[in-house]
């Protein structure tokens, strides 16, 4: 509901209400494959240098932990940009946007006030999900050589 608010808001033409509900579900994909592939160096990490503890470190509850984690934490964190792209007030009457699908920083630029806000979360969000599961993954695949 919250995606069609604000689109409609933005756009203001039939036909084009899931923009921003196309925008939340592919930076939640993304999000959510990187969090996989964290937990599959994890996997890999006990699986390699602790071998006879496997079944006792990765549990069915210690994997559900990490799932529910991944999905959850992805999706907490992108549901945040439809919330302050609705605060925005949007006075660009062209309404173009530079992809076939719905960017997060395309309907920034439609803004027509101050979006240092939208931006530094943006940007804080690409560092802590891709940067931080990168260092991790990292880690990781390190302490196993």
């Amino acid at each position: 509901m919250l995606g069609y608010l604000v689109v409609t808001k933005v756009v203001g033409e039939e036909g084009e209400e899931g923009s921003d509900v196309e925008n939340q579900d592919d930076s939640n994909v993304g999000a959510t494959d990187s969090g996989i592939l964290l937990a599959m160096s994890f996997d890999c990490y006990v699986a390699i240098c602790n071998p006879l503890c496997y079944a006792a470190v990765l549990t069915n509850g210690c994997i559900m932990v990490m799932s529910l984690d991944t999905v959850l934490s992805s999706f907490a964190l992108i549901l945040v940009f439809p919330l302050l792209l609705n605060r925005l007030p949007f006075c660009n009457h062209q309404n173009i946007l530079s992809h076939a699908y719905c960017l997060h920083v395309d309907m920034i630029k439609l803004a027509c006030t101050a979006v240092s806000l939208n931006s530094h979360y943006g940007q804080s969000i690409v560092l802590f999900t891709f940067g931080l599961d990168s260092i991790l993954i990292f880690i990781s695949y390190v302490l196993i050589l």
